[in-house]
């Protein structure tokens, strides 16, 4: 074995050598993602307890988190909710900011989820009588729409690479979130796909050979809170 003491450090060592400054080139003008990926990016608005921006931006009561979903820049998920006695108002028209490329809004998506203890009819929450109170007391129907924006998820990645999304925002994935409670979601079980309900995984099979890596993707906490803009590099297929 042997061992040696490492060279002498230079005189200024913020200055590059020739070797070094051709190499920091190359990463400068190396692109964000490389030519066989593309990143999605997407935002996740959980609204807070009692809050639901289709209820209340009528009367401008509406939550700040409401607020940021109108301007986040974004394909919606869906653009309008049911309330009951009357029609919700729907999403403003989308505002695309300046820093989205020209031609690539379809990599942009967005959802928006109300509160507990507020109508999300889709999902079996009517947001009155005992949904209201214990929802409101307790979370009743959370998890619920955790599930709902988990399969979002799916349908998101889907839509901006293949052009549809897997499966009905509303028609569909209301009833399987609903299922998704009555399973194991880690129980080992064999692909079915999303026509029948089974395992988390079941769910995103179909985009998993589409997704590298997650990047910035924030835990998902139900009351009071969001997650925007996580980060996604898909591998071209």
């Amino acid at each position: 074995m042997s061992a040696r003491f490492s060279s002498e450090c230079r005189p200024n060592p913020l200055v590059l050598e020739a070797k070094e400054q051709d190499q920091r080139s190359i990463t400068q003008n190396r692109p964000q993602s490389l030519p066989c990926e593309q990143d999605i990016y997407l935002g996740f608005f959980f609204d807070g307890t009692n809050n639901n921006k289709y209820r209340d931006t009528e009367a401008f009561a509406h939550s700040n988190v409401a607020r940021l979903y109108e301007v986040y820049s974004g394909e919606p998920t869906v653009t309008q909710l049911k309330i009951l006695k009357k029609a919700g108002k729907p999403d403003a028209k989308a505002v695309w900011s300046s820093a989205v490329p020209k031609g690539e809004e379809k990599y942009y998506r967005k959802t928006y989820i109300p509160g507990v203890g507020t109508p999300f009819i889709e999902l079996g929450d009517s947001g009155e009588g005992m949904d209201n109170t214990l929802g409101l007391a307790m979370s009743k129907h959370g998890e619920v729409r955790i599930n709902w924006a988990l399969l979002q998820l799916g349908n998101h990645i889907h839509a901006a690479l293949m052009g549809k999304a897997l499966s009905k925002p509303l028609e569909d994935d209301g009833k399987l979130a609903g299922e998704m409670l009555e399973k194991s979601v880690g129980s080992a079980v064999p692909n079915r796909g999303r026509s029948q309900c089974c395992s988390l995984y079941d769910f995103y099979s179909p985009v998993m050979p589409l997704i590298k890596n997650f990047r910035a993707f924030s835990t998902c906490k139900m009351l009071s809170s969001s997650f925007h803009n996580p980060r996604i590099t898909a591998s071209c297929w």
